[in-house]
């Protein structure tokens, strides 16, 4: 099993998260603090590798969800890239799949943020011609 450990790095207009170890009641709170910082000092746009995550409970997914949740409405956006097989079957049995944007690489979970960026700026275009 690996010690919990956070660590973050900028990559191309976005926060990544490498998230080792387990997800539970002991670390959640500082998986939410690395969220929040990772947020307002790198981006608002965040992705989560869950690859080397062993073991995961409710209180990590609830984490998520939320941090999913709250960021979505403040503009951002956030991805789950390369989920552990722990993870991935948490998130199977929990329904968070329909919340939470999955990706098997870090990579792809890039491609699906800048897609969906540009799918924010064109509807935000549109409107703006169609109030003027």
């Amino acid at each position: 099993m690996n010690q919990f450990s956070l660590s973050i790095e900028s990559r191309d207009g976005a926060a990544v998260i490498r998230v080792t170890g387990e997800i539970d009641v002991a670390s959640v709170q500082d998986l939410d603090a690395c969220v929040h910082k990772a947020r307002s000092h790198y981006s608002p746009h965040l992705i989560l590798d869950l690859a080397e995550v062993d073991f995961m409970d409710c209180t990590g997914l609830r984490v998520l969800a939320d941090a999913s949740t709250n960021i979505r409405n403040d503009g951002g956006s956030v991805a789950i890239a390369r989920p552990s097989r722990q993870a991935a079957h948490l998130f199977e049995v929990s329904g968070l799949p329909q919340e939470l944007e999955i990706y098997r690489t870090i990579e792809q979970a890039m491609d699906g943020m800048r897609s969906q960026a540009g799918t924010v700026r064109r509807r935000a275009a549109r409107s703006a011609v169609e109030l003027g």
